[in-house]
């Protein structure tokens, strides 16, 4: 499924809630927020559908996010149906991990291929700070129990804000003595917080140089956008994801399911296309197929940050 630009479009991400546990300073406003109406929210059979009809153009990866996938009643259920569409070679969960541990084992079972765990502190102070509530030995436990399990990769997706975690220490000796992949995100002001500013990739990799050697690892990690080092001998690797510094947009290959049913072919842009109102309406297989094929050709070239405020809950990151 090429877009207009030629590139191949074969993952989709798919929001199941906009809710979430915690209330982390660079997604969620202080007050929480107002959430959409259960009546509004995609059902599991919806989404199945919708996956089907993807598959037919191309779609063979998907990521479940929120919000908080695992507050959605069920979930392991959603996994273990996408399983059985023959296409879907990889599926995949970003959680914040507080009901990792509780979980883990029955999605591993229902067919969950990776997990991506959003962690960004192992200072319990300052994870508190971030988050503004939950309980980091939780997120710890169900890290532990997921690095004991069968998934693989596993990859910790830290956010780093300047004089707020920008001590990547201990994140980078965990790369050396655990199978996981630590990848350093660069904060994107798109959410109206003008108190944070990111820290830089030069600025991470001089942070991260401090504790050993960087080099490019022989085999890099998938085909995101991260850029990949370990350190000599090290289980895992550090990745820098640095939408700022650099613009990854001629490799972007994903579309994006909102909880409440629209097809986002840009993160960041305001073009959508609301499936979910077509699907209520019973429309046939076909105008549902000509609904991701909008979504494709409506993908721009390049991204255009709006100035209209995106908060990452509800959009899925």
């Amino acid at each position: 499924m090429l877009d207009r630009f030629g590139r191949n479009i074969e993952y989709l991400r798919i929001s199941v809630t906009d809710r979430c546990n915690l209330r982390c300073i660079y997604c969620m406003p202080e007050k929480g927020i107002s959430s959409i109406g259960h009546e509004e929210v995609l059902r599991y059979e919806e989404i199945i559908k919708l996956v089907k009809i993807a598959t037919e153009l191309g779609i063979n990866k998907i990521r479940i996010t929120g919000g908080e996938p695992l507050i959605r009643k069920d979930l392991v259920n959603l996994i273990k149906l996408l399983r059985e569409i023959k296409e879907i070679k990889d599926i995949s969960l970003t959680t914040n991990g507080v009901f990792l541990e509780k979980y883990i084992d029955d999605l591993i079972n229902a067919g969950l291929d990776r997990v991506n765990i959003s962690l960004d502190s192992l200072n319990p102070k300052i994870y508190k700070h971030i988050t503004r509530r939950g309980n980091l030995n939780d997120v710890i436990k169900g890290l532990k129990k997921a690095i004991d399990s069968s998934i693989r990769p596993i990859k910790i997706n830290v956010v780093v804000m300047k004089n707020i975690n920008d001590n990547l220490e201990e994140f980078a000796k965990m790369s050396m003595i655990e199978p996981v992949h630590i990848r350093f995100i660069e904060y994107m002001p798109v959410t109206g917080i003008e108190k944070i500013r990111e820290l830089t990739e030069k600025e991470m990799l001089n942070e991260l140089n401090k504790y050993g050697k960087l080099i490019k690892p022989k085999n890099p990690l998938g085909h995101g956008p991260a850029i990949y080092y370990k350190y000599k001998n090290a289980m895992g690797t550090i990745g820098l994801i640095c939408s700022n510094s650099h613009n990854f947009c001629d490799k972007c290959n994903r579309l994006r399911l909102t909880s409440d049913g629209k097809l986002k072919p840009c993160l960041f842009g305001e073009e959508e296309v609301d499936i979910k109102t077509m699907l209520r309406n019973n429309v046939s297989d076909n105008i549902l197929k000509e609904a991701f094929k909008k979504a494709i050709y409506i993908k721009p070239q390049k991204r255009k940050i709006n100035k209209k405020i995106h908060y990452m809950y509800h959009i899925g990151g």
